[in-house]
């Protein structure tokens, strides 16, 4: 099987910049198998969560010793004000500063033959913690969850049984972390995804707070050992910064695509995302929050006719309050969507992938991956980075690469904003980089300037600053 043929075929799985997105190979949709998780913690329910508590007492213990008692403080913030970068090389945990100086590794995951190490790392909204996963060996892929400060003193992990490369997503409050896995025997080398269940764990700092939400029996993932999944998680959940949602995606209906669902926190119920959304058709591709909870900036058909744009909802309403086609998608050649927006931190805009396919001169095709932002007052989109694939369809109208990329093609979840909303952060696969490795690069956000390079080889990361 062709990479091309490979890509068409996981699309869907993977929410990536391909044009068309396919429902389960019939193939896939069958031996499934779901496998409890392994920790005895884990399964428990518990009627309330209790968080990471900060004790901090301090007792006169006599007047000539004058000594403090002080329990349980939270580990000291990292001193940038700015932010810092958790990544993964190697299979091992490094942070840096947020231009790519003082790489330290915090963490070995001792990758060898029969385990892969570290693969994603996210840092708490407090920045006082990281959560990492670690492929612990076995005869197949099998997850754990390292909780620990933000030097990498180890906290406790949380272990899983084999499966995907867990998605993380920690609570606004920094007290636990979300664990979406899907359970399934996946050889570490295998490419090919074997169809799972899907699990959602809340793991806390104190594991006799950790608890398993309960989802439908019927709702089904995809699980597989691909390179790309380890920036891109099969399973992309999102904690809402109220924190009573958890956003995943999720194959609902057998045969069907992924359709992206809201999870009550509480355990209360489940929802479709589009039923948060009066009135309006289609369906969501991909999402992210503003940082103050109000609105959605979804990815998918949502308001639109036969194409993926942008749509912005208030969340707290229910209305879709505006939508934006790719910029060059009015053109009778062209087939553009975007897709994986993700708001500054102020709100006002929104950074979002795009793709292009220009039919111009078919069956030679050109194919163009554009990192935009778009601003939301003017409804502008200001051009930031691009790249370019020369291509041509085949009998089968399928698109076959002709030469290779040129330029930079931003990778799908991959972007973060600095928190001033000057500058963006996001993969790409650089020249010289491996077949499982990519660069982190840096671009200024009003555009008309040249990315600038900050680590090179790293497998994921995540990009993080303090939040009151």
């Amino acid at each position: 099987m062709t990479d091309v043929e490979l890509e068409r075929r996981l699309a869907d799985w993977y929410r990536s910049e391909i044009p068309a997105a396919e429902t389960a190979p019939p193939g896939l949709r069958s031996s499934v198998m779901t496998i409890p998780l392994a920790s005895a913690a884990s399964s428990r329910r518990f009627a309330t969560r209790r968080g990471f508590i900060v004790l901090a007492a301090a007792a006169l213990v006599g007047l000539l010793a004058g000594t403090a008692v002080v329990a349980g403080l939270l580990p000291p913030r990292p001193d940038s004000a700015v932010g810092k970068i958790v990544f993964v090389r190697d299979g091992d945990l490094f942070i840096a500063e947020i231009d790519g100086s003082g790489q330290t590794r915090i963490a070995t995951g001792d990758a060898d033959g029969a385990k892969l190490g570290y693969l994603t790392a996210a840092w708490s909204p407090d920045m006082r913690h990281i959560a990492a996963v670690r492929d612990v060996g076995g005869a197949y892929l099998t997850p754990g969850v390292d909780l620990m400060t933000a030097d990498g003193a180890l906290v406790r992990t949380v272990a899983l049984d084999a499966g995907c490369g867990p998605s993380l997503s920690w609570s606004p409050d920094s007290s636990e972390v979300a664990i979406a896995t899907c359970p399934a025997d996946v050889p570490r080398d295998a490419v090919e995804p074997v169809e799972s269940g899907i699990r959602l764990l809340l793991a806390g700092l104190d594991a006799s707070a950790d608890q398993e939400v309960a989802l439908p029996p019927e709702w089904r993932s995809v699980a597989s050992a691909r390179r790309e999944v380890w920036i891109r998680p099969d399973l992309w959940a999102r904690w809402s910064p109220d924190g009573r949602w958890i956003a995943l995606p999720a194959i609902v209906v057998a045969g069907q695509s992924f359709a992206w669902q809201m999870v009550a926190v509480d355990g209360s119920g489940t929802r479709r995302v589009e039923g948060f959304i009066d009135g309006v058709g289609g369906n969501v591709e991909s999402l992210d929050w503003s940082r103050d909870g109000r609105r959605l900036a979804v990815s998918g058909g949502i308001g639109c006719v036969e194409t993926v744009c942008l749509g912005i909802v208030d969340f707290e309403r229910g209305h879709l309050t505006a939508t934006a086609m790719h910029p060059s998608n009015a053109e009778p050649n062209m087939h553009g969507k975007l897709f994986w927006p993700e708001f500054s931190p102020d709100g006002d805009r929104v950074a979002v992938l795009g793709g292009l396919i220009d039919f111009t001169l078919e069956p030679t095709v050109a194919e163009t991956y554009t990192l935009y932002d778009y601003d939301l007052a003017t409804a502008r989109f200001t051009e930031l980075t691009s790249g370019n694939r020369p291509m041509i369809l085949d009998a089968t109208g399928a698109a076959q690469p002709t030469g290779t990329m040129t330029g930079e093609r931003v990778e799908g979840a991959t972007v973060a904003w600095t928190p001033d909303g000057r500058g963006l952060l996001y993969l790409v696969r650089d020249a010289g980089d491996s077949a499982a490795s990519w660069t982190i690069r840096s671009i200024d956000a009003a555009g008309g300037s040249q990315s600038s390079i900050l680590v090179r080889g790293v497998q994921s990361f995540d990009f993080g600053w303090p939040r009151p």
